[in-house]
């Protein structure tokens, strides 16, 4: 993360742990929430994007993201 950070390539998200995965049809069947994997993108990037009435998830949508090989914990469900 801190060299892609240090480089800055662009907008990037973490790969999900494989020790808490979901069950594969909530996979397959339900949308996913691109807010999940985390976003890392610049801070002038973000403003670039943001409009009014536009939330975070608008924002994450819609960016190609490069898929970064650490791993993160997606928090529970409520």
């Amino acid at each position: 993360m801190a060299v892609h950070v240090e480089r800055m390539q662009g907008p990037a998200c973490f790969t999900r742990s494989h020790a808490h995965r979901r069950p594969l049809f909530a996979r397959v069947f339900s949308p996913g929430n691109p807010l999940a994997d985390g976003l890392l993108i610049s801070k002038r990037q973000a403003m670039a994007l943001s409009s009014p009435g536009k939330n975070a998830v608008d924002l994450a949508r819609g960016l190609a993201m490069k898929r970064l090989r650490a791993e993160i914990i997606p928090a529970a469900l409520k």
